[in-house]
């Protein structure tokens, strides 16, 4: 599934301004809060297509994430956006085809360091914004960066770098698409100036590149991020 990459800032200024606007003509007032957030995250990806190894299963590895969160509510809505550090990635095992020992197993560790910019309209059990909420929306990501190693049952184990690029060279460098998008929901619970959510997000862009492989260019995997994610925010200014 592609969504364009344009569709995500525009649904984000949909939401904030729609939100605006009801509270405007309802001469109601709107109650903005902002704070700290910190939480896991326990990520993995989905893979498709593995061409060099079509047996590849993909487990997760744990993260952490942090920065901060606003929220802008009228009575039930809340919008809330972040800009969020969150270190994710995903750990896989297979089979992969050599010419000279005719096949090894392997086990890779792969981690993504990104700045993620999620952007969700909650409806909340309360007028005041407190108790439960159920929450959705999409995100963006950066890559920033990370790093990767790969043990092969030979006995070598190979270290590199995870490189943002639409084009991995032969290296023992992992490359990855730079931006990534898609698609969060989950739950919360408010409690004065505390909020504790669970959510789950799905990636939408295929972070695979092709490989060139001494010249010949040749079609990589297909893979996309899966998240599970718990945070606690403490946002300041909010009023019950």
């Amino acid at each position: 599934m592609k969504l364009p990459l344009s569709l995500l800032p525009a649904f984000t200024i949909v939401l904030t301004g729609g939100l605006l606007l009801l509270a405007s003509k309802a001469q109601a007032q709107v109650k903005f809060s902002i704070g700290p957030q910190v939480g896991r995250n326990v990520s993995t990806v989905r893979i498709s297509n593995n061409p060099y190894s079509p047996s590849a299963t993909s487990t997760y590895r744990s993260g952490f994430n942090t920065g901060l969160m606003a929220s802008l509510e009228f009575q039930h809505f809340a919008v809330q956006p972040a800009l969020l550090y969150a270190q994710m990635g995903y750990r896989v095992d297979g089979d992969q085809p050599t010419p000279d020992l005719g096949g090894v197993t392997y086990h890779k560790d792969i981690r993504f360091n990104y700045v993620t910019i999620p952007t969700t309209l909650a409806y909340t059990q309360r007028t005041s914004g407190q108790g439960f909420e159920a929450f959705t929306g999409p995100y963006m990501s950066i890559l920033l960066g990370g790093h990767n190693e790969t043990y092969y049952s030979y006995g070598t184990t190979y270290q590199g770098k995870v490189i943002p690029g639409h084009e991995a060279p032969n290296t023992t460098n992992e490359y990855v698409r730079r931006h990534d998008y898609g698609l969060l929901t989950g739950l919360g619970y408010r409690y004065g100036g505390l909020l504790l959510q669970a959510s789950y997000s799905l990636g939408l862009r295929n972070l695979g590149v092709d490989y060139n492989f001494y010249g010949s260019h040749i079609p990589g995997p297909t893979y996309y991020n899966r998240v599970l994610q718990a945070s606690l925010t403490y946002l300041f200014g909010l009023r019950s």
